[in-house]
């Protein structure tokens, strides 16, 4: 699920396009934009780095919970260590 703004979320857990495949990495290959275009909110997918064929397409959840606890990746806390 992304939220688009206060009130707006997409939840492409039942259906979807292409882009509920791409997975969740604390370093990711790209990063979420979100336009707007002719007043409507509009989510893109973009490369941050060099993609190659092959590769994983993944992206930075940036995951919250209920209770507002922001969940870690072993990887970030390994650079934080």
């Amino acid at each position: 699920m992304m939220q688009t703004n206060g009130d707006a979320i997409i939840d492409a857990t039942r259906i979807g396009g292409r882009m509920r495949f791409v997975n969740h990495s604390c370093d990711p290959n790209c990063q979420v934009e979100k336009w707007s275009v002719r007043g409507q909110e509009r989510c893109g997918l973009f490369a941050n780095r060099c993609v190659r064929a092959g590769d994983e397409i993944t992206f930075d959840y940036n995951l919250v919970s209920a209770e507002t606890e922001v969940w870690r990746c072993a990887y970030m806390q390994l650079l934080l260590a």
